[in-house]
This record gives C-alpha cells, structure tokens and sequence, in this order.
C-alpha cells in the first residue's frame, strides 16, 4: 500500500538512530528496489518466496 511508504522510511531511520542491529526489508507492489534504496532498507523482495531466499543468505553470513 502506497500509504505505508512513508512508515518504511520511519522505520529505517529510527533503526539507524538507534544503532539496532537488524536488516530492514521491504516489498510488495507499492514498492520498487529502487525505493528501496532510496530509503536506505538493506533488501527489497518482490514478494514472500524471494524475501524467505534473501534471508536464506543471512543465515549464511556471520553477524
């Protein structure tokens, strides 16, 4: 939902802020990568299935 976005963006900054150590991952039809970006959010997935692979490979980092 488009009227989400700007709540996307709060989240981001409020991680930032506050030195939370965790990813922020964003998507669904309202959104692109490139908003992504734009928001500073450390993934975008284009739906569910691609969200659960892109965590796959954090799993695989160390933290």
């Amino acid at each position: 939902m488009t009227t989400t976005m700007p709540e996307m963006e709060t989240v981001v900054k409020l991680r930032d802020a506050q030195r939370i150590p965790t990813k922020v991952i964003i998507g669904g039809a309202a959104v692109t990568e490139k908003f992504a970006k734009e928001i500073g959010a450390d993934a975008y997935a284009k739906d569910a299935m691609e969200t659960a692979e892109y965590i796959k490979t954090l799993q695989r980092e160390p933290f």
